[in-house]
Order: C-alpha cells, then structure tokens, then sequence
C-alpha cells in the first residue's frame, strides 16, 4: 500500500471527531432544516420551505448553547436548546441540534401550538445497541423536560409534540436498510367501544430514522436532498432549500474536505477491504485535487467512477507499472 494511501487513512480517523462536529454544524442552519422537515414532519408538509422557515421560534435562533426565554439577536443559526440534558435520577444526553418551531395557524389549538424537534446526525451505526430505542428515549426525555421538576401541581396539559430525527450516514449501514426512512408514532387504538380523544392529547411522540447511503443515486426527495448536503452538491441543495445564506454556504463547503469525502461515500470501508490497486490510484488523486483546492470535484470523482477515469487522465495518475 502507497504511503500516500496510509496517510489517507490516517487523516480520515485523526479527522472523525470534527468531521461529526461540522456536519452538526450544517444543520444548524434554517435554511438547511426546512426541506427535511417538510418531508419528515407532517405538520408541515404542504408548506413551503420558507414558511417552515418563518416557523422556527425565535427565541431558538442564536449561537449561544444556553436556554434563554429572554430575547436574543437573530441568526441563520439554530442553538442547541438545553442540549446537556439530566436530572437527578436520568442520564445525562446531549442533543444534537434541539429547537422550538411554531405549528401552522390552521393547526394550532389552546393546548397545541409548537413543536419541539430534535435532529440527530450519526455517524456511526453499530453503537452496540439499537438505535431506534435510542432515539425512542431521546424523544420520550424531550417530553419530559418541558415539565421540569414534577410537583402535585403540574400542568401536563402544557406538553407539546416532540420529533426527534435521525440520520444515519455511515458506510456500513446493512444493504437492506441503506436509503431507506422509518417514522415511528404514538397512536390511540380502540380495544374495545369508541373512546372520543382529541388527537393533540396522545400524539406527542415520533421519531423518524434516515439510513443514508451517500454513494447511491436514489429517487427519494429527502434522501437526495441529504446526500447533496453531505457531499456539498450544490445544485441538489439548492433545488430543496433554495438560494443559501453566505454562512450556510460556508458551513456546507466545510464538508467538502477530503477525510469527510472519504469517510461518508465508503472509501474507508473499500480500502479496509483491500482494492489496494483501486486505493493507491484515487488516494494520489485526492492529493492532486486537495493540493488544487478542487473540493467539488473530490465529492464528484468519489461518487462518479466514469468522471474519475477522466480526472486520472487529466492529471496523468497512472498504476505504478505504466509509470
């Protein structure tokens, strides 16, 4: 193996951790957020991306990390609301991105007016339990907390619906669920008589769960939207979200490294399978393109084998027995 490729390697493990960080980043912007949930959160659906948008409380918009109910200034940005989570007898868990969103007017009631959502990009799928009971908790202890300490006098009439949404992107997602969504959902069933209950006094709860698979074309509106953002294609980013802000440009194109190229569309995993010939040819490419400044064209040759033979002509990176 090429030294080139093991310093490639390299610098996709030492690069893990802000990698996570900058694509917990992405989804801090609005503009970003609003195409997924208009396909996650029914509430939405025949809403626009900028009326989603407008939605979003305001008292969530800032870059501080801290819960404050007093007004802040306006950002593009959506802080993490209260994201260190515990009290005295539940474990302490940090939410990813966790904000307020009003519901539309033609859906607010007395009782229910707003959600509280909570996104959680992941990077890695075996954890060493099942995900969906995670994210099943995460939604149940965003419940929780807007009721605080629980007193003989609480009001559990305050409580609002909560969405928690996963999204899975590693390479070693099983076949089988790779671009696939799952939405799980409170719901009432009659098991004997008709009981008569206001929907919004049950259905408080679901959590949906995106299996990514970033090196496949797919039909689906939001696993193609996820992908562009992952792999910073533009066009695809903005045929959802339309124009971006300068700052949520800047947040995408900080994606576009090569350790995260390599680490979303599976290279890592090819290479631990041992296509060394396949390996030592792109990893001098990544180098030749990275030395280049050519971010985009690194997310395009990863994902495009027949844009990759003519990258490897353009620049002359030839096997080592043509040399």
């Amino acid at each position: 193996m090429l030294d080139e490729t093991s310093i490639l390697i390299d610098s996709v493990r030492d690069a893990e951790g802000s990698m996570d960080e900058k694509c917990h980043d992405i989804f801090l912007n609005k503009e970003i957020l609003a195409p997924i949930l208009k396909q996650t959160i029914e509430e939405y659906s025949d809403l626009t991306v900028e009326e989603i948008q407008s939605l979003i409380d305001e008292a969530s918009i800032s870059k501080v990390e801290t819960i404050s109910e007093y007004p802040v200034s306006k950002d593009v940005k959506i802080k993490p609301l209260d994201t260190a989570l515990k009290s005295v007898s539940d474990k302490t868990i940090y939410f990813d991105v966790f904000f307020k969103a009003a519901l539309p007017k033609d859906k607010q009631t007395k009782a229910s007016f707003q959600l509280y959502v909570d996104i959680e990009p992941q990077g890695a799928y075996y954890v060493g339990y099942p995900l969906t009971k995670r994210s099943i908790y995460y939604v149940a202890r965003s419940l929780s907390r807007q009721l605080g300490v629980l007193s003989c006098e609480t009001d559990y009439g305050k409580l609002q619906k909560c969405y928690s949404i996963w999204i899975c992107y590693d390479p070693k997602i099983p076949k089988k669920l790779k671009n696939t969504a799952c939405r799980y959902s409170f719901t009432k069933e009659d098991i004997f008589g008709t009981v008569e209950e206001d929907e919004s006094n049950y259905d408080l709860m679901e959590v949906v769960i995106v299996m990514l698979d970033t090196s496949a074309d797919t039909d689906y509106k939001l696993l193609d939207y996820l992908k562009g953002v992952l792999t910073y294609d533009k066009e695809k980013i903005m045929e959802q979200a339309g124009q971006l802000s300068p700052q949520a440009e800047k947040e995408v194109e900080a994606m576009s490294g090569v350790g995260s190229m390599i680490r979303y569309l599976g290279v890592e995993e090819g290479i631990a399978k041992g296509r060394v010939q396949g390996e030592n040819l792109f990893a001098k490419l990544i180098l030749k393109l990275t030395s280049l400044g050519k971010n985009e064209d690194i997310a395009k040759c990863a994902a495009d084998a027949d844009y990759r033979e003519k990258l490897y002509q353009l620049y002359d990176i030839k096997e080592e027995n043509q040399n």
